[in-house]
């Protein structure tokens, strides 16, 4: 039986805690030179900040600047739509975000659940790239869900990953794992990875890794606006849409979002090419249509967009 994966975004954190967007973010850490970045990437951005850091701290690797990052997004409780997905049946929490929301709101829906990493103590854990970087979720002593940080965490905070130079090393980390070539810049004890095309074909996963579940388990996306520059995982999608053409993968990838009509004119262009291409890589668009009474509003209401998300997904 194919396992349940949901990866969420930031649209998770605009609900319940202290929200706080990427762009928000970003502009919060301009302390040293306001400027506009509409056009650019996200990623792209942060670089002019990160340098702007560098030159006033002496920050080389950048560990001042996500040291205060990890402090703004320290204290986020979770949220009744976080435990709304935790109770809805899946196994693996795939998400790009840094805070702890999902694992405090699996802690607060009962008294036996705890959450813990054991690499965060470990010394051959990961403290930079986010590859074997998991949480498990347990109620007494059963493990029952994996949340998975795949562009890193507070803590280790220097794991966060915005700007391309740290893109484009979590690529060449991931196509490693892919190729079966990946060795752990911190743990030499890590066995050899097989190839993910023998895995495939085998049906046999080395389960070390979240990148394993776009190849075999059904992967639900939401709340995340998969943006072009998101590198590492539009790798993966490529990847898998080749090998797919060649073997035979079961599992299906599904990407939630609302109505091209009810997209906003500003970004209905690129939003149309970013849905083209996802079809193109044989993932599933599921347009779900929002309630005027959600789009009319002054302030958006976003937890009743993701309660409309979590009652399609389980519908179906």
């Amino acid at each position: 039986m194919i396992s349940k994966t949901i990866f969420v975004g930031n649209g998770i954190n605009y609900l319940g805690g202290t929200p706080i967007s990427w762009s928000d973010l970003l502009k919060e850490l301009m302390k040293y030179g306001q400027f506009e970045f509409d056009e650019l990437p996200y990623a792209m951005a942060y670089e002019k900040i990160r340098f702007d850091w560098q030159e006033h701290h002496d920050d080389e690797d950048s560990s001042r600047l996500k040291q205060h990052i990890a402090e703004k997004l320290k204290d986020h409780p979770g949220n009744e739509t976080c435990k709304k997905i935790l109770e809805s049946g899946f196994s693996n929490y795939i998400t790009t975000n840094y805070d702890y929301a999902i694992e405090n709101s699996f802690k607060s829906l009962n008294d036996k659940n705890t959450f813990s990493n054991h690499e965060k103590n470990d010394e051959q854990g990961e403290k930079y790239y986010s590859i074997r970087r998991k949480t498990e979720l347990k109620t007494g002593q059963d493990t029952i869900g994996t949340v998975w940080h795949i562009h890193g965490e507070i803590e280790p905070y220097k794991s966060i990953m915005l700007g391309f130079n740290h893109y484009v090393g979590s690529v060449a980390k991931v196509d490693s794992y892919l190729k079966g070539t990946y060795k752990s810049d911190s743990n030499p004890n890590i066995p050899p990875i097989k190839k993910i095309e023998d895995k495939i074909s085998s049906k046999l996963y080395d389960n070390l890794s979240w990148i394993e579940l776009f190849f075999n388990s059904d992967v639900h996306i939401v709340g995340f606006s998969f943006d072009f520059y998101e590198i590492d995982l539009w790798n993966i999608l490529t990847k898998r849409a080749r090998f797919k053409s060649q073997s035979k993968i079961d599992n299906k990838i599904y990407y939630y979002t609302k109505l091209l009509s009810q997209v906003e004119d500003k970004i209905k262009k690129i939003e149309t090419r970013k849905r083209e291409m996802l079809k193109n890589l044989s993932v599933e668009i599921i347009e779900v249509e929002l309630p005027k009474s959600i789009l009319d509003l002054d302030k958006y209401d976003y937890e009743r967009q993701w309660d409309e998300f979590i009652e399609f997904m389980r519908k179906n």
